[in-house]
């Protein structure tokens, strides 16, 4: 009489996918309901970007000095997630529907993920964008005319 055994198997960990966000994703705001089945990994930054108001919403800007290469002296600060893939996927297609791009980035804290870019300025134009952190929107832009839209 043989005797079988089952095997336990631990199911695959969930895919996921680390998301910087800087405006209406962040807690308190009111898309951060997008991210309730996320992990709240702290607060970071990343260089070489700036925001730029759309109005109701920020919109992160790549900073690029005149010869191209990145301008370390803007920042962004935001929160670091930890998101489903699936969750990731519907909120990047939201995104990239109003004009957002999803690229990848590294964080002063060392983290590469992934985030919601509206373009690149190649001159140093926007002098300083701040959320507002009642509204999660835009409190204050200072720019100049030079901008390529």
């Amino acid at each position: 009489m043989a005797i079988h055994t089952r095997k336990k198997t631990r199911a695959a960990p969930a895919q996921r996918v680390s998301l910087f966000v800087y405006g209406t994703l962040r807690r308190g705001c009111r898309l951060n309901g997008w991210l309730s089945k996320s992990k709240y990994l702290g607060v970071d930054a990343v260089q070489g970007f700036t925001l730029l108001s759309l109005g109701m919403y920020p919109a992160m800007l790549r900073m690029a000095k005149t010869d191209g290469q990145p301008d370390k002296g803007y920042q962004v600060s935001g929160e670091l997630w930890s998101v489903p893939v699936e969750d990731f996927e519907r909120i990047r297609k939201m995104e990239e529907r109003v004009g957002y791009t999803t690229l990848m980035i590294e964080t002063k804290g060392k983290t590469e993920a992934a985030a919601f870019v509206f373009g690149e300025v190649l001159r140093t134009t926007v002098e300083w964008v701040e959320v507002d952190p009642q509204t999660c929107g835009v409190q204050a832009v200072a720019v100049d005319d030079d901008l390529p839209f």
